[in-house]
């Protein structure tokens, strides 16, 4: 496995992502948790989060470009799509969706995907779908519903208000023509006024006789997992193999507001680990803003390796908390992106 890289790490996109619970046949038991009592900390999920954001800002999106990430070529030809806006007032949660073709003629290849998102939000997903029939005006929908049903195919998932995911050189994603693509926007007015949610996603595009590697989505996780009334606990370290022959550029983890830690580190067991990743050096993991770690070159996975993970949170709330989708529960994942395409890969 190479081992020679130097991380370039970015605020690419902190991220949560509001995913359904999914269950694999041969996945480990329930993990033990290790809680102990403490004096918890101030931080409520009630309040608003400390995003580092003018909160007096304005809901709507911004027309300043994220010039963050590697630098690439002036696009081909690009693609925007929006979603929003809808009013939303103080303490509200939704998570709404939109089902819309890219208007791509014609198989393309995506290096760079820019989002620009208004205040509140609390992830962000842009999926491939597999859907017919497009649903142009926002419904309610079910986070990762459609994933776990084999029908869309996450790209990229962010939370910050404007993000670039800029891919290696010579790779990108591909997508078919008149690719159909799922937009999720998961929104928490954490505010005291009212708030607008929208989003605007912009697709950058090689010329047509491009011929990159293409890139792909890996998400692991696990949903068993309680934290009691003021008490911190981390799970149990959990190990998931990697493909042979895979490149991870980029990886990020996600908890909601009792997260205080994701560990991720290469291994080749759940009892010890060759290199640690994640968080990356200097960037302390932070829920609402968590760092996005950038390899370069990228990691590299040989036969017999793997990731091992695990969460830790402090519940600062009246009660117990475990996994689930509305930003008040709990989630333990991390996400990475690679190259080359073996489809999207997930374990919970």
């Amino acid at each position: 496995m190479a081992r020679s890289h130097a991380p370039r790490i970015v605020f690419l996109v902190g991220l949560i992502v509001a995913f359904g619970a999914c269950t694999d046949s041969n996945a480990p038991p329930a993990d033990t948790q290790t809680p102990d009592t403490q004096t918890p900390d101030t931080t409520t999920p009630d309040a608003a989060p400390d995003d580092g954001e003018d909160d007096t800002s304005p809901d709507t999106v911004s027309d300043t470009v994220d010039t963050s990430g590697p630098e690439v070529v002036v696009p081909y030809a690009t693609y925007t799509l929006e979603l929003g806006g809808w009013t939303m007032q103080p303490g509200e949660e939704t998570t709404r969706c939109i089902i819309t073709r890219l208007g791509n003629a014609e198989r393309i290849f995506v290096p760079r995907i820019r989002t620009n998102l208004a205040r509140g939000s609390h992830h962000f997903v842009i999926y491939r779908a597999s859907d017919q029939v497009e649903r142009k005006e926002p419904f309610e929908c079910t986070p990762f519903s459609e994933t776990l049903g084999g029908q869309t195919v996450p790209l990229m998932i962010t939370q910050t208000r404007e993000e670039t995911l800029a891919l290696p050189p010579d790779v990108a994603f591909e997508l078919e023509a008149d690719q159909m693509i799922r937009l999720e926007a998961h929104y928490l007015n954490y505010y005291t006024e009212p708030i607008t949610a929208e989003a605007v996603i912009t697709f950058e595009a090689l010329p047509p006789d491009a011929t990159p590697l293409v890139a792909d989505f890996l998400f692991y996780g696990m949903t068993s997992f309680f934290i009691p009334e003021g008490q911190s606990v981390t799970t149990n370290w959990r190990y998931y193999p990697v493909p042979d022959g895979l490149q991870v550029f980029a990886l990020t983890g996600h908890t909601h507001a009792l997260g205080t830690n994701v560990e991720v580190e290469v291994a080749s067991n759940a009892s010890s680990s060759t290199e640690v990743v994640y968080p990356p050096p200097g960037e302390p993991f932070k829920w609402s803003e968590a760092p996005v770690a950038f390899f370069d070159p990228p990691l590299s996975f040989s036969t017999g390796e793997g990731f091992r993970f695990r969460c830790s949170w402090t519940n600062t709330t009246d009660s117990g908390v475990g996994f689930g989708e509305s930003a008040r529960s709990e989630m333990c994942f991390f996400w990475a992106y690679y190259f080359p395409s073996r489809g999207f890969i997930s374990r919970f």
